[in-house]
């Protein structure tokens, strides 16, 4: 039981400090590259270096899960609505580990369950005020593309 006690406490401190934070916003943006580097006609190397960092990435991403869920209060966990995106994330990620791996999906191209990983880009705006304001101001622009057109 102090073993436990332990380890929800070095958890907690983990998930609290600047570096893990940090760590998830670079695991984050490797991601996006990654995503992004993905290609018809690849060459097999290229592919079997995407699925390398694939599992890599999708470990990190869920010990970070982890690490918060047994670091953070649960009213704290539950009510920051980037863990809750980033849980179902993570569950969407293995689900498709699984599928591809069991070769029950196609690891060519990218899936739908790749797709909603771009997503998490958005969690850079939360910690990075000038990609925040940055957005903002896209957001607003469409919005007033909308009015325009109308």
């Amino acid at each position: 039981f102090d073993c436990w006690r332990a380890f929800r406490r070095l958890c907690s401190a983990c998930a609290g400090s600047r570096r893990f934070r940090e760590i998830a916003m670079v695991a984050i943006i490797v991601n996006t590259g990654m995503l992004a580097s993905e290609h018809y006609g690849q060459s097999q190397t290229h592919t079997q270096v995407l699925r390398i960092g694939n599992f890599v990435l999708t470990a990190i991403f869920t010990i970070e899960l982890l690490v918060k869920v047994v670091g953070l209060p649960w009213k704290d966990f539950i009510g920051d609505g980037f863990n809750k995106f980033d849980s179902i994330i993570v569950a969407l990620s293995l689900v498709e580990i699984a599928l591809v791996e069991s070769q029950v999906i196609s690891s060519t191209g990218i899936s739908a369950f790749r797709a909603f990983r771009l997503l998490r880009i958005f969690r850079l705006a939360q910690e990075w005020k000038q990609l925040n304001k940055l957005l903002d101001a896209i957001f607003d622009s469409v919005e007033s593309l909308g009015y325009f057109s109308l």
